[in-house]
């Protein structure tokens, strides 16, 4: 099956992960609207690592963070490492990325990373501002469907990420044209309706 529309938003994130800078993308908009799916889309045949946070304590998601992180860079003992933090984790990942070209890290469902980790907007702030903005190496993608939580914890002058993203997406639903070419085979009146 084809992916249909986000043209726009494809665009954006393909200009970020071309740039010889590094790129800090939010992306927010309500549940359902296709965020991940836009996010897994763009990775394809990318080098990088989508982690989707969870309802869980913040130990937990630690720990899958790792292993996930050692299958997208192809190091086993990612998987085994000993952290007690998310600035030891993304030290750890920075440290082993592969080869010289850009990596995307895609957090989704940041806030409940954030919520079981409430320093991590902290510590990727201190990482970018020291070493991911000036590598050229890294796409930061942070996803959410909380849209208040996004633009106050992420893009709010009160975020410790204020003033670093490179651009910003807000997914809203399809419109009328955009849904109908999921729907080539019907008429005008028939696409309105759907």
């Amino acid at each position: 099956m084809n992916f249909l529309g986000r043209t726009r938003e494809l665009k954006v994130l393909q200009e970020a992960w071309s740039s010889e800078r590094s790129g800090f993308i939010p992306i927010y908009g309500r549940r359902r609207v296709g965020k991940s799916e836009l996010i897994v889309q763009f990775m394809s045949g990318k080098r990088g690592l989508y982690f989707v946070g969870k309802r869980a304590s913040g130990e937990a998601q630690l720990q899958e963070f790792l292993e996930a992180a050692a299958r997208a860079v192809g190091d086993s003992l990612l998987a085994q490492a000993r952290v007690t933090n998310w600035k030891s984790a993304l030290e750890l990942v920075g440290q082993r990325l592969p080869g010289k070209g850009k990596f995307i890290l895609a957090l989704d469902e940041f806030q409940w990373i954030a919520e079981a980790s409430p320093e991590l907007p902290s510590v990727i702030q201190e990482l970018w501002d020291r070493v991911w903005s000036r590598s050229g190496r890294v796409l930061l993608i942070l996803c959410g469907s909380y849209i208040g939580f996004m633009e106050r914890e992420v893009l709010g002058r009160r975020s410790p990420l204020f003033g670093r993203r490179t651009a910003q997406i807000l997914l809203r639903p399809f419109s009328h044209l955009e849904a109908a070419r999921f729907h080539p085979r019907l008429s005008t009146v028939d696409q309105a309706r759907v």
